[in-house]
């Protein structure tokens, strides 16, 4: 299958079926904490939509505290070019949907068979079933069902979120997992790149 919210997904690279810490009942959208209604819900609505025109991301997954799994890359318009890494073995994917390749060591690239991890994290966390704040618009805590981040389970997953004054975002959660305790973090910052990613030989449109 394709992937949809790449932080789960490399939770699930990690060998492990991960359970969502539990957060509470969910809402029928995302709301504000009392005190401060919908204003952490609007900022963080602010940041995925500007970070949606393009991005750099490093999503990390931390089993005991050590890097199991990290996939560094960028999303432009749709495609997405990213390295990712797992027991010590690197890959690197070009996505333009509907289709994906795959590097080989000589620099060319060759169509993918079967699936491949989205390219794509930012689209897990566009959702949020509730989102609270203690008073400040840069740390809130917001929940999300746990199929959009790739995981199982029905109770809703707390997601910690740091909005930076660069127009970053960095989305911490915690799990179960069969090889232990496990921590997602993935950030997301605006492109210091924004050349469209095309397919292997294709050429760029005229300006």
């Amino acid at each position: 299958m394709l992937l949809g919210a790449l932080c789960g997904t490399l939770i699930l690279g990690c060998g492990s079926t991960a359970s969502p810490t539990p957060a509470g009942s969910s809402g029928s959208g995302p709301t504000a904490s009392a005190g401060t209604p919908d204003l952490g819900a609007a900022r963080l609505q602010q940041v995925l939509t500007a970070l949606g025109k393009g991005y750099a991301f490093d999503a990390t997954v931390k089993v005991g505290g050590t890097v199991a799994t990290e996939a560094k890359g960028r999303w432009v318009g749709g495609a997405s070019q990213f390295v990712l890494t797992s027991s010590g073995r690197s890959v690197t994917y070009r996505s333009v949907p509907p289709d994906a390749w795959v590097q080989q060591g000589d620099g060319s690239w060759i169509a993918t068979q079967g699936s491949v991890p989205s390219g794509d994290p930012l689209a897990a966390f566009t959702s949020p079933l509730s989102v609270q704040t203690a008073g400040t618009l840069t740390d809130l805590t917001a929940t999300y069902a746990p199929s959009t981040l790739g995981l199982t389970g029905t109770d809703p997953v707390a997601v910690t979120v740091h909005l930076g004054a660069d127009g970053s975002m960095t989305v911490t959660y915690a799990t179960n997992s069969a090889a232990g305790p496990a921590t997602s973090t993935t950030t997301i910052t605006p492109p210091t790149d924004s050349t469209p990613i095309l397919a292997p030989g294709a050429t760029p449109a005229p300006s």
